[in-house]
């Protein structure tokens, strides 16, 4: 369900009283939630990496998989349509060559994950992903 709505923003400011002009300077932002998605994709693993030994196997499998999956990415210009393209094979690498080879069918359910009802994401701690999988080999 999208929804479709308009805002208005007032900013006020107080300067003190000594005649202080204040310049506000401002931008809107859109989030890109396929940008963002890919983010997480990419920053989980990531962080779980660092925690490993450089000669750990998990970690050269995690950093070539990231790796090889941000090499698809045409970063040229910002929300071209290659841009997008890219970004799509990007995901679908990161998912087909790393999630579903490495990683377990297994969900977390979690009150509140309902994306597309609610919005809300849910981001598991690196360090807690860390231990269920060190937990899960052992």
């Amino acid at each position: 369900m999208k929804l479709s709505f308009t805002t208005s923003l007032y900013f006020i400011a107080f300067t003190g009283d000594r005649n202080f002009s204040l310049y506000l300077d401002s931008e809107i932002k859109v989030l890109d939630r396929k940008t963002e998605h890919y983010y997480y994709d990419l920053y989980v693993p990531y962080e779980i990496a660092r925690m490993l030994d450089k000669d750990d196997d998990a970690y050269i499998k995690i950093i070539r998989a990231l790796n090889d999956s941000l090499n698809l990415i045409d970063m040229r210009q910002e929300k071209s349509e290659q841009f997008c393209k890219s970004l799509d094979e990007a995901q679908t690498n990161i998912t087909k060559e790393f999630y579903e080879k490495y990683c377990g069918n297994e969900l977390l359910h979690c009150a509140g994950t309902d994306e597309g009802v609610s919005g809300v994401h849910l981001h598991v701690e690196p360090a807690t992903a860390l231990f269920i999988c060190k937990g899960r080999s052992s």
